[in-house]
């Protein structure tokens, strides 16, 4: 279960909570990285991890605990236009053991008629704990031609296309999430080639960092008006797994977690779904994305036979965009 509202603009550029991610980009900068766009964004979020069991009300030690996290994440992408490449870099501070999620999940549970969650008193650093995480990723457009071709036309092409689209990248995490994973996206549909970093259309007007004469048709083309996305997405994702402080704490006494030996090092997860994204002006983007998720064994607790587990849902993601 989770909830995020994100907000994205370049008046955010100047803003001093920027500036690690600057300071940051500057020292890793891609060799070649010539031609950039930055553009920044933040989000405020909740997340919530529980047992199988909900009704019970004692600690169940064979599984994994109950945990939730509220935080704030600053985000900073830096697009290769040329290579169609996008570095970023993300900062979130947060705190792990708040009421906030038990509070959310059992008042959903009650009006759904569902079981309600007893044992949130037993979770990752009850009470509260501040925490971190670093984010580095790098995402790389595979199918490169039909965006190449609309760049050249310029004002002339068209912004929608119905096709396939591929990108791969990876990305190192370290914090409450200390991993490397590496990742292969596909998406089917009604799509707009400028989106290819899920981001609606980064190299918006007031985003292009370059106004001479080569970026004359490019820009032509990004300043066109924006469609409406409809398509079917796949994600794969293999993850190296160092340490997980939703599983295994943050070095408290809790009541329940599960020791770092017993985690397993290797997961395999993935996502399937459809998603629709349908204009509601300049300032304003919808995503609602009906998702089919899962996730191979990510420990291995003595009395109970790993599993994969799956899950499913609807994701809305509301982003504002202010120029």
């Amino acid at each position: 279960m989770g909830l995020g509202l994100n907000y994205s603009s370049s008046g955010l550029t100047n803003w001093i909570i920027y500036a690690p991610h600057r300071w940051l980009f500057k020292k890793i900068k891609p060799k070649r990285y010539k031609e950039g766009v930055g553009f920044y964004s933040f989000m405020f979020a909740n997340g919530s991890f529980t047992p199988d069991s909900l009704p019970a009300t004692y600690p169940i030690l064979n599984d994994r605990p109950y945990a939730s996290l509220t935080y704030f994440q600053t985000n900073s992408s830096f697009l290769d236009i040329d290579k169609h490449k996008m570095t970023t870099i993300g900062i979130s501070i947060g705190m792990l053991g708040t009421c906030i999620s038990k509070e959310v999940q059992t008042t959903v549970h009650n009006m759904l008629n569902y079981d309600t969650p007893e044992g949130w008193e037993y979770q990752i650093s009850n009470g509260g704990s501040p925490t971190f995480l670093i984010a580095y990723q790098e995402d790389l457009l595979l199918t490169k031609k039909p965006l190449k071709e609309r760049e050249k036309k310029g004002a002339t092409s068209s912004t929608k296309r119905f096709g396939g689209e591929w990108k791969g990248g990876w990305k190192l995490n370290v914090g409450w999430y200390n991993t490397v994973a590496g990742e292969i996206s596909f998406r089917f549909g009604c799509i707009d080639p400028r989106n290819w970093t899920y981001n609606v259309n980064p190299l918006g007007p007031s985003n292009l960092a370059d106004k001479d004469s080569t970026f004359q048709r490019r820009e032509k083309y990004y300043l066109k008006k924006r469609k409406g996305e409809v398509y079917f997405f796949t994600t794969l994702r293999t993850n190296l797994v160092i340490y997980n402080v939703l599983l295994s704490g943050q070095g408290g006494k809790d009541a329940v977690n599960i020791p770092n030996s017993e985690v397993r090092h290797g997961v395999l997860d993935g996502a399937a779904g459809v998603c629709l994204s349908p204009v509601l002006g300049h300032t304003l983007n919808v995503d609602l994305k009906g998702k089919f998720n899962f996730r191979s064994p990510e420990f291995e607790a003595p009395g109970r036979k790993p599993r994969w587990h799956y899950w499913g849902g609807l994701e809305l993601i509301v982003s504002f965009f202010h120029k």
